[in-house]
C-alpha cells in the first residue's frame, strides 16, 4: 500500500459480507463523509439528508444504520455514532477505489470486491470463484436463482469494465458440469 494515499478499512468478515440487512454502500458513505477526529470516524445520529446521498428511502436508511449498530460496526457515543475498531477482519482499500465503487450505486458491489480481493490476497493466481460462491458469500440464495445470478454478473461486468477485476472462465467436468472463474488480477493499487 502507498503510505501517502488515503485508504479505508472495510470489514471482510462473514457476518458483514453475508448479512443482507447490512448495506455496504451505507457503511462506505459513513467512511467517506464521516467526521474524522484523530483516527476515529463519527457521524451524527440523524445525518441530514444521508438517505438521499446513499440513494435509499428514509426508513430503510435508519433500519440499515441500526443494523450496523446492532452488529457492532458502529458504536453509540452520546450524540454521534463512531465507526467501531473492534477486531472484525478488515480489508484495507484505497479511498479512491472505494469512492468509485460507491458511485456506481450498485448494491453489494463493494462486498463482492472485498470478497474477491480477499480471495486473491489469500490464494493469488490459484484463486477462483463461481456465481454461487459469491451469492453465498453475500448472503443470497444461490440455488438455481437466475435473478440473483444476473445481479452477480452485472457486478462482475461492472468491476471488469472499471478495471478493478480481471478473470477468465474455466470449465470442469465431474459429477456435473461446473463453470468456475479464475481471478487473474484484482486492482487494489
Amino acid at each position: 500500500m502507498n503510505k501517502g494515499r488515503p485508504s479505508v478499512l472495510i470489514p471482510s468478515d462473514k457476518e458483514f459480507l453475508s448479512n443482507k440487512k447490512i448495506s455496504d454502500r451505507l457503511y462506505v458513505w459513513i467512511l467517506l463523509t464521516g467526521e474524522k477526529i484523530d483516527t476515529d470516524i463519527y457521524i451524527d445520529k440523524m445525518p441530514r439528508n444521508g438517505y438521499k446521498s446513499v440513494g435509499i428511502n428514509y426508513r430503510t436508511f435508519y433500519r440499515r444504520l441500526n443494523e450496523l449498530l446492532e452488529n457492532g460496526y458502529l458504536e453509540d457515543n452520546e450524540y454521534k455514532y463512531k465507526v467501531s475498531k473492534v477486531s472484525h477482519f478488515k480489508r484495507l482499500i484505497y479511498e479512491d477505489i472505494v469512492k468509485k465503487l460507491y458511485e456506481t450505486k450498485i448494491d453489494n458491489i463493494i462486498k463482492v470486491y472485498v470478497y474477491l480481493s480477499t480471495l486473491y490476497a489469500q490464494y493469488g493466481s490459484k484463486a477462483w470463484f463461481t456465481y454461487n460462491s459469491i451469492l453465498e458469500a453475500i448472503g443470497y440464495n444461490h440455488e438455481r436463482n437466475v435473478r440473483n445470478q444476473n445481479k452477480v454478473k452485472e457486478i462482475l461486468n461492472k468491476l471488469e469494465e472499471m478495471g478493478f477485476l480481471k478473470y477468465s472462465r474455466t470449465y470442469e467436468k465431474g459429477q456435473e458440469y461446473l463453470i468456475k472463474f479464475k481471478i487473474l488480477n484484482i486492482k487494489d493499487r
